[in-house]
């Protein structure tokens, strides 16, 4: 069970080892209930620095620092042994991990190559927690291990994020040129963003807003190699469109919102949709933009929340970039049977056995009381988080406010498949102003990989370490059907 839920937990963003974080990495990464790792968030693919080895932990007979849990943690994961690795944890971490703890070490060097060493450490407060960033890398890549310590020195969140902490310069970051902007829909959480304006075009501009899917994500859109958001706001401004991306909030503020003791109730809200919001009005009050032609494009499961979003602020119109009608839960229940069958035929069917399980107790959401949901996990995800989700039936509200909708597909998307474009075209059948177009040779970033195919688990070892860029034919769709308006 807890191979099976693990690897569904991960998302192609971030790893989360934690059980109150699990809500901030998603199963389904990409918004599509993605099995393996949802898009790296800061520096992609970098080249592999020289490295030092990491330095011992000498034993001191006063209480430990939190840099010293955050090493010690380090090296027993990298042991693999559970119950020293367990030791650290508080209660809520040792429920979650289990047996499972073990093996995290692997999980990690199957994603992103062999150790090489650990670097500096930055450290943080929030509310009462220490919480503790070090540089740990591997051959693929560099990560921040996020450590969260509390008041008792227990570990009680642990977080590995793609990227560096010292801000040295990196071709592989893209220079995409913008202004920084700062806009909130909780004062506790700025939001920071970059606003790309085209040059030489009359104003008010046309302008779109690029909603991330599930997972911590960063303004650039970044998935392995590659920059989707970034390529798309490039692309948009040299066709007159002012674009508007940002770094989610569970991206920036992960550790204080595991902290702040509130992660229990974390809601679709306050990880995606209060923040559009905000992101729709903060635009409405320049007046270099046309508050009359603003438009969300949303990727993955950030394009099934498009219409949701809509109904609390104007909007002209939306893009829905590998999107789907069906739930999260029903993404990952697939995406999960989907890697059974890359398991071997011994562990196979003990492992469909739990996929049905996960996915019989999604099926009871609707009816579980607050409290059940509270205590329940399904598919790695805590269950009060899907059930958040809940009433948001996406197509049903893109027929009730009839606004343009143009919804793109990959015919070679392995996580939300080509099937599910023709369940938007079955459910909007009757909407007088949905269009669709389906690129055959684009994976789900919108790339087009030409290497040797791979299976679902390997997707972020293989297909998306490769800089596969959004081609031109996608952005002139976007940037045609958002100016002819």
């Amino acid at each position: 069970m807890d191979k099976v839920i693990l690897k569904a937990k991960t998302s192609f963003r971030v790893v989360l080892l934690s059980a109150a974080a699990a809500l901030l990495a998603v199963a389904s990464g990409c918004g599509g209930g993605n099995p393996a790792q949802e898009t790296p968030p800061v520096s992609q693919t970098p080249e592999t620095p020289e490295i030092s080895e990491p330095t011992p932990i000498s034993p001191t007979p006063s209480k430990p620092t939190p840099e010293d849990t955050a090493h010690s943690l380090l090296l027993a994961m990298q042991s693999g042994d559970a119950d020293e690795i367990l030791s650290f944890m508080d209660d809520t971490m040792k429920s979650a991990l289990g047996d499972a703890a073990g093996g995290m070490w692997q999980q990690l060097e199957s994603a992103y190559g062999e150790f090489s060493g650990a670097g500096e450490d930055e450290r943080a407060d929030a509310d009462g927690y220490e919480i503790v960033l070090t540089e740990v890398r591997f051959s693929d890549a560099s990560l921040i291990q996020r450590t969260v310590i509390d008041k008792s020195g227990k570990v009680a969140g642990l977080f590995f994020t793609e990227g560096k902490l010292a801000a040295d310069s990196d071709d592989s970051e893209p220079r995409t040129a913008g202004e920084s902007v700062t806009f909130s829909a909780d004062p506790r959480y700025p939001i920071h963003g970059r606003l790309t304006l085209p040059d030489n075009t009359e104003k008010p501009l046309p302008a779109v807003i690029l909603i991330h899917g599930s997972g911590p994500s960063d303004k650039n859109g970044s998935i392995g190699a590659n920059f989707v958001f970034a390529d798309i706001a490039e692309g948009l401004s040299a066709h007159g469109i002012a674009v508007l991306c940002y770094d989610k909030r569970t991206f920036t503020y992960g550790a204080e919102i595991v902290a702040d003791g509130n992660y229990a109730k974390f809601t679709i809200a306050e990880e995606t949709t209060d923040d559009a919001a905000a992101a729709v009005r903060f635009l409405r009050a320049d007046s270099r933009i046309d508050e009359n032609r603003i438009y969300l494009l949303g990727h993955s499961m950030g394009g099934g929340l498009l219409s949701y979003i809509g109904q609390s602020e104007p909007v002209a119109g939306y893009i829905i970039m590998a999107g789907t009608t069906r739930s999260l839960w029903e993404l990952s229940e697939e995406q999960n049977l989907a890697l059974v069958e890359e398991m071997d035929e011994a562990a196979a069917d003990a492992a469909r056995e739990l996929v049905r399980a996960e996915a019989e107790k999604a099926r009871r959401l609707s009816e579980m009381t607050e409290d059940e949901a509270l205590r329940t996990t399904i598919f790695g995800m805590p269950g009060y988080y899907l059930k958040s989700f809940e009433g948001i039936d996406a197509a049903a509200l893109h027929l009730s406010d009839k606004k343009p909708v143009l919804i793109l597909a990959g015919g070679r998307d392995k996580q939300v498949p080509p099937e599910d474009m023709e369940r938007w075209r079955a459910r909007l059948s009757g909407h007088p102003a949905a269009e669709f177009k389906m690129y055959p040779r684009l994976n789900h970033i919108f790339g087009e990989y030409t290497g040797e195919d791979v299976p679902l688990s390997q997707l972020i070892e293989t297909e998306y370490r490769v800089r596969t860029p959004v081609p031109e034919e996608v952005i002139g769709d976007i940037a045609r059907y958002i100016t002819r308006g």
